[in-house]
This record gives structure tokens, C-alpha cells and sequence, in this order.
């Protein structure tokens, strides 16, 4: 998995990897924080297409069966990355990988491109009523 937007040790997939051992990897590539919460700029832009170009080296190298990009649909959303760059990499994309793509607001020519395309929504979450996240859920 090469996580766009996220800090080493900082979401609740890095604590799951860490038990998965060598069966599952995770680059986190972003900062600390929520964009929301504060202005994205050239740093974030820069993490964002370093991580495009690691999961596009990881593609070509043949070591894994299925590569995750976390929350790069919200970094082309964002403008962090080119659509036309996650296309890019869609397109060369090996016949025996699975490519995931996960994250709001899918842009319609990357859902036109991809083989399946899933979405999920809340109907009722802790969030909404004032709780923050939960220790080994989020």
C-alpha cells in the first residue's frame, strides 16, 4: 500500500500492517494533519507525486500481486496530482497486478478506466454525533 496523504504511524492501517509482518507492506508518503485543516501547498504536492512514482516503480518491479493507493482520488480531488497521471499509470498497469484506488469523489474518467468501482456511504457513524475516533477501529 503507498498511502497519499498520511504520516508514518498515524492511521489505523499502519497499526494492522504492523501485525500482518512481511505479508503486507505500507508506504506512508504525506504529513501529519488533515489538509482540511490547515492549506495544502508545495510540500504536500510534492509528498503526492512522490508517491505516484513510488507505486509506479513498485508496479514495474513484478513484486507484488496488488498495490493500494490510499486516498488518491481525494489527491487528484485536491490537485495534488494529475488526473491524467493516475490514467497514465492505470493504463500501464501489468495484467496480472490489481491496482486499488481508494478515496472520496473518484474522478468519472478514472471509474470510466477501472475494472470495478465500489462506493461506500455512511449512514450513521460515532463521528456524526460528536465522537472522535475510536482506539482500534480508526
Amino acid at each position: 500500500m503507498v498511502q497519499l496523504l498520511k504520516a508514518p504511524d498515524s492511521s489505523g492501517e499502519h497499526f494492522a500492517a504492523k501485525r500482518l509482518g512481511t505479508a503486507f507492506t505500507i508506504e506512508p508518503m504525506g504529513r501529519k494533519g488533515f489538509i482540511r485543516k490547515r492549506e495544502r501547498d508545495h510540500t504536500d504536492r510534492l509528498m503526492a507525486e512522490r508517491a505516484l512514482e513510488k507505486a509506479r516503480t513498485t508496479m514495474v518491479d513484478g513484486d507484488y500481486d496488488v498495490i493500494v493507493l490510499d486516498e488518491i482520488n481525494v489527491a487528484v480531488r485536491l490537485n495534488l496530482v494529475s488526473m491524467e497521471n493516475v490514467l497514465d499509470l492505470m493504463a500501464a498497469k501489468p495484467e496480472h497486478l490489481d491496482l486499488v484506488l481508494t478515496g472520496r469523489d473518484a474522478h468519472p474518467d478514472i471509474c470510466a478506466r477501472a475494472d470495478e468501482v465500489f462506493e461506500m456511504v455512511n449512514i450513521k457513524h460515532h463521528f456524526d454525533g460528536g465522537v472522535m475516533a475510536i482506539r482500534g477501529i480508526e
